[in-house]
């Protein structure tokens, strides 16, 4: 491990002589340049750390001959071009993670494979912050060990694919900012291991279950503003008794905002309910004021 070092350069071509080397981490230093290709000869190589650097180029192919490797970060570089089909060999991937920060700027286009569905050993799933578009492949359905999903930032496009409700480990689901549109898959909020849902900046519709805080037990962070959301906020929702954000800003919510909001949730700082239809009737509908104090 060299991270938070201040490596200046391009990663030397020297690595690929270390044939039983299983760890390579170069985190948060100041390389720049290309991966060279000969890291395809790390054959034993089982994570690849690269994080917060501006290494640039495309993403080589070669990479997809380390059959081992379980963990690949990229993310906060200045990579371009699409996700290489070779990686899809990496059958032992548990962690694929091509995110970025406010600092660096990775700019990978073109569709989300849907051979990354094949990928059965992932637990971690990052694309978020680049330029990745169409629709979000039914596929991903297939990853049933997954825990985090993290699509949010790019320019997705159409419908939540049902199949994502095969995923019943979810913990962290964030989509938001995107195109997304239409209705999202009842059976979404049946995943009941679900604690942070960011739905935030689509072109979604319809109306949150009734039973969405009972179905939702785990959540602690629901974010759904800047949508087309319609209907009341479920008085349910109170039940998520480990809730500490909600937030539904820009949607055309109604009714009244439910007394009970608040009295079970200990945890609860932030409610943000701004430009939506939501209504105070002859006085009634202040309830939840005492309930938050």
């Amino acid at each position: 491990m060299l991270d938070s070092n201040k490596l200046q350069g391009e990663i030397p071509s020297e690595f690929s002589s270390l044939p039983n080397l299983q760890l390579l981490s170069l985190r948060n230093n100041r390389l720049t340049g290309r991966i060279p290709s000969s890291i395809g000869r790390l054959v034993n190589l089982k994570s690849l750390l690269l994080t917060f650097n501006n290494i640039t180029g495309e993403i080589p192919a070669e990479i997809g001959s380390l059959e081992n490797l379980s963990t690949l970060d990229l993310g906060s570089n200045q990579f371009f071009g699409t996700i290489p089909p070779s990686l899809g060999n990496l059958s032992h991937l548990t962690a694929l993670i091509f995110s970025n920060s406010n600092l660096e700027q990775n700019n990978l286009k073109g569709n989300i494979p849907a051979w990354i569905g094949n990928l059965s050993s992932l637990v971690t799933l990052i694309l978020e912050k680049n330029s990745l578009e169409g629709n979000i492949p039914e596929s991903l359905g297939n990853l049933e060990m997954l825990t985090t999903l993290a699509l949010k930032q790019n320019n997705l496009q159409g419908h939540v694919p049902h199949s994502i409700t095969n995923l019943y480990s979810l913990k962290n689901l964030y989509i938001g900012f995107n195109e997304l549109e239409g209705p999202l898959p009842p059976s979404i909020f049946n995943l009941s291991s679900i604690k942070y849902l960011d739905l935030q900046g689509n072109h979604l519709n319809g109306s949150f279950p009734p039973d969405l805080g009972n179905s939702l037990p785990k959540l602690q962070c629901f974010l759904a503003d800047e949508n087309q959301f319609h209907g009341p906020i479920p008085p349910s929702l109170c039940n998520a008794s480990m809730i500490q954000w909600i937030q539904t800003v820009n949607n055309f919510l109604s009714g009244t905002i439910p007394d009970c909001l608040g009295v079970h949730q200990q945890n609860l700082s932030v409610v943000a309910l701004a430009e939506n239809q939501l209504e105070i009737r002859n006085g009634f509908g202040w309830g939840f004021m005492s309930s938050l104090t």
